[in-house]
């Protein structure tokens, strides 16, 4: 769906384009000392400028790099990381917006127990679409990369190999344990947006609401009818 990032959601009374509903989310988890930092790693030119115009003074966590392809997301996420001096990504995709920081919190706490194991990724189980949130060191990914660069679903998924060779472990967030069926929450169409518009919606009117109360509700309500849902 071209340019869903810019579909607008609700953000305490405001408007404000998907892909900065993600970043507010994510800082969140900054302010909490869940991460270090969020940055918005991009290519394309006009994208830079909207989310200049966007975030004033937050513009340093915009990096734009024009000399990598659109499709190229592992070269994004390497120059990202060795410019800011990391060696561990979260990665999140601005599609998925009602990501919270206890997720992102619980996903940490599964790679430092993971890794332990043997593996090189964690991420949230595939039953929880939309709450799409992969932890991996910037070592992993190189390597990753590395083993296979000529196949492009590498460079633009960056973790299709570590899962590929089963070197993946997912987790279920306890926040949204029993929520079942659980609804399709990434933005790939219309009805996507207007699913998740109408969650941000809960949030705006409820502030202690929490993401598993809000699908329940709607739910019940039948404001996230049948048809959308995806049986676990």
């Amino acid at each position: 769906m071209p340019g869903k990032v810019l579909l607008p959601l609700g953000w305490n009374g405001e408007r404000i384009p998907m892909w900065l509903y993600v970043y507010r989310q994510v800082s969140k988890a900054v302010d909490q000392g869940i991460i270090d930092r969020c940055v918005l790693a991009i290519c394309e030119d006009s994208l830079k400028l909207h989310m200049w115009a966007w975030l004033g003074i937050e513009a340093k966590d915009v990096l734009y790099y024009d000399d990598c392809r659109v499709d190229h997301v592992t070269g994004r996420y390497w120059k990202a990381a060795v410019e800011t001096e990391a060696t561990r990504i979260v990665r999140i995709t601005a599609d998925c917006p009602l990501v919270q920081p206890e997720i992102i919190e619980g996903a940490c706490t599964a790679f430092k127990v993971a890794k332990k194991k043997g593996y090189e990724l964690v991420c949230t189980h595939t039953d929880y679409d939309g709450i799409d949130v992969e932890v991996f060191d910037l070592k992993s990914m190189v390597r990753w990369w590395k083993k296979d660069r000529y196949h492009l679903g590498h460079c633009e998924h960056v973790t299709s190999y570590a899962k590929e060779q089963g070197l993946v472990k997912y987790f279920r967030p306890r926040a949204l344990a029993k929520v079942i069926p659980f609804p399709k929450l990434s933005v790939d169409t219309f009805d996507d947006w207007q699913r998740v518009r109408r969650i941000c919606r809960e949030f705006d009117a409820h502030p202690d609401m929490t993401l598993k109360k809000a699908i329940r509700k709607l739910q019940a309500t039948g404001g996230l009818p049948n048809r959308y849902m995806e049986k676990e």
